[in-house]
């Protein structure tokens, strides 16, 4: 999906969640979700504090989302990479 407005804090998010997810919170902070992080280009898993990724993102960039059924693992991409 490509970025049109971060807003104002930036404060956007990409990922997957279970249907019983809490729409107030962000993915990757709460159980059984996943979550990449505009603001800091973390990775997040069932975590507050999430793990070194990639580049932060916003406005303009391209960010995707994958999931590789083979392996269970989840991924995701900004502008492509």
């Amino acid at each position: 999906a490509t970025v049109l407005d971060a807003g104002e804090r930036g404060a956007l998010c990409i990922g997957l969640a279970g249907e019983s997810f809490s729409l107030h919170r962000q993915p990757g902070w709460e159980p059984d979700s996943f979550g990449y992080h505009a603001e800091d280009g973390r990775k997040y898993t069932d975590s507050e504090r999430g793990e070194v990724y990639g580049p932060a993102w916003g406005a303009g960039d391209v960010v995707g989302c994958g999931l590789v059924n083979a392996t269970r693992s989840i991924f995701f991409t900004r502008n492509g990479q």
